[in-house]
Order: structure tokens, then sequence, then C-alpha cells
């Protein structure tokens, strides 16, 4: 019989375990690596530049309050929470503080945020835009400025070369574990096709022994397979995988739509470029 004792143990290592995946990790826990920042901030002084009276200030960092700083001759470069983006962005606007902010890159030309009057979107060249943060997280990154004239849009290659160079020396080197076939873990089943195992082919393992030594467990238990359910399973692996290139294939040969303006959005772009001709400069 179970005692209370025994049953308040195992209430407590189920919470322990839900609370692992009860705080998700977020663009606003993604703090900026020192080389990273520099390289942004070598950027912004070769090709935006700062007037040499202005003080560089980064007022986001864990328990800081923007909002309390005397910004009086300083100019802001600073990867800020992106939940807040658009508050951050009207705060400093509103009181005229220059301002070069790490930005979401997919969002960056959507919302009240990127329609702000002289407000410049900065994107590094390539396909991602990505920053490698500390905390390991590869994000499409982009920045927002008021520091760069009547500009809306400026993609960067030199930008592009300065993050690309220290990307990889940011990159966290996480060890990756390859198990035995006779293993199967609850992450398998998304690697399977089809795959039916009997229970009298399976032994429950929390860890191997060769995992002991080094204090390491098998993430959510797993599944000891006889070497008959071991080839169903690598097999059943093998067809996934084959299944997935082929699909791949498809969607690259095949799946190609082209968006074509219309006549409405050509007369707005013909419109747009008459006035602009009838600027005096």
């Amino acid at each position: 019989m179970e005692t209370k004792t025994k049953r308040i143990e195992k209430l407590e290592d189920y919470e322990g375990f839900v609370e692992k995946f009860q705080h998700k990790k977020t663009t606003d826990d993604c703090y900026t690596p020192p080389i990273i920042y520099d390289s942004v901030l070598a950027w912004v002084k070769e090709e935006i530049g700062v007037p040499s009276h202005l003080e560089i200030v980064r007022p986001f960092y864990p328990g800081g309050d923007y909002e309390t700083v005397d910004y009086t001759g300083k100019v802001v470069i600073d990867n800020p929470p992106f939940s807040i983006l658009s508050k951050i962005i009207k705060f400093y606007k509103e009181r005229n503080i220059p301002f070069f902010l790490f930005a979401p890159r997919m969002t960056c030309l959507s919302g009240v945020t990127a329609s702000m009057q002289n407000l410049t979107a900065v994107f590094i060249a390539g396909e991602s835009g990505a920053i490698i943060y500390e905390n390991g997280a590869s994000i499409s990154t982009a920045f927002l400025t008021n520091m760069a004239g009547d500009l809306k849009i400026w993609v960067s290659e030199t930008l592009a070369e300065k993050i690309n160079m220290v990307n990889k020396s940011s990159r966290k080197s996480l060890p990756k574990y390859i198990y035995p076939n006779e293993v199967f873990k609850a992450a398998d089943s998304g690697l399977c096709a089809e795959l039916k195992i009997d229970r009298a082919d399976t032994l429950p393992v929390n860890a191997l022994d060769c995992q002991r030594p080094h204090k390491k467990a098998i993430f959510g238990k797993g599944l000891l397979l006889t070497e008959k359910a071991a080839k169903a399973a690598k097999a059943a692996k093998a067809a996934k995988a084959a299944k997935a290139a082929k699909a791949a294939k498809a969607a690259k040969a095949g799946n190609i739509i082209c968006w074509e303006l219309s006549q409405r959005e050509k007369d707005m772009i013909a419109a747009r470029e008459s006035a602009n001709d009838g600027k005096v400069v």
C-alpha cells in the first residue's frame, strides 16, 4: 500500500517536471553577446555616425528601468525587450532621444512602430538575418532607428559581414547525445514512420549504465528494445527520412507561387513617383 509520504514525493517530482516547461524562452530572454554588440556598435559609428558630444547608453538590462534614465546628451544603442518595443520607441520619439534598437526582423515593417515618421528599418543582408544570442537562440533580427534621415529601408551587406564574422563564436556548443538502436525514447516517435512494437519486446530504462558515472539520464525515460524491435524502429526511421526527403524535393520543384501587383497598386506607385518628381530638392 502506498504511503502518504510516497504520494507527496511523487507529486513533488511531477510538479518539478511540469515546472521545467512553464517558462518558455522568448526574445526578451535573448541577451546580446558582447562581441555581437560591439560589431553592431562599430557599424553604427562607421555607417551612421555618432556625434562626439553624445554618450552611448544601454538602459536595457535585468532589473533596469529605461524610463528613469537621464538621457540628456545621450544616444541609445541597445537590445530592448521585443514584447514592449513599440512602447519603448514611442517613449524615445516623444522625447527626441536618438536610438538604434535591435528589433524582430519579421515584424519591423508592420504595425504602428514601422509607420512612425522618420523611422528606418535596418536589415542584415541575407536570407535569415539571424543573430545568435547568449542563450544560444538564433533569432532573425533587424534594427529600428531615428538616426538615418529619410531612409525607410536599409539592407546592409557591411553589417552582415560584421555579424557573420562573430556569429559562430557566439554559438554555444551543446552536447548531442547518440543512443544505441536498442534504446527508444519519446522523442524518437517524431523520427519514425508507421511503427508497432509489442510490450514483450521492451524493457523500461531510466538511464544507461554508461550514463550513470556522468550523472546523466534519458530525458523522459525510455525503453530497451529487443533485436527484432530495434530493427523495426530503425526501419521506421529510415522510411520517415526517405518520405521527408521526397517531400522536400517535390516542394522545391513545384511549390512556387509568383505574386503580382494589381493595377490599383501600380497606380499607387505611379502616384508616389509623380509626387516625388514634383518635390523641390
